[in-house]
């Protein structure tokens, strides 16, 4: 079994947050 740690970025902006993980796929879009 793989361990690969995987860890998510957040990136946020006047109108929404927006979390992505390592490889850059979008998986959060949060409006504020």
């Amino acid at each position: 079994m793989s361990t690969q740690q995987k860890t998510n970025e957040l990136f946020e902006t006047n109108d929404v947050t927006v979390i992505t993980n390592n490889v850059g796929d979008i998986i959060t879009v949060m409006p504020k």
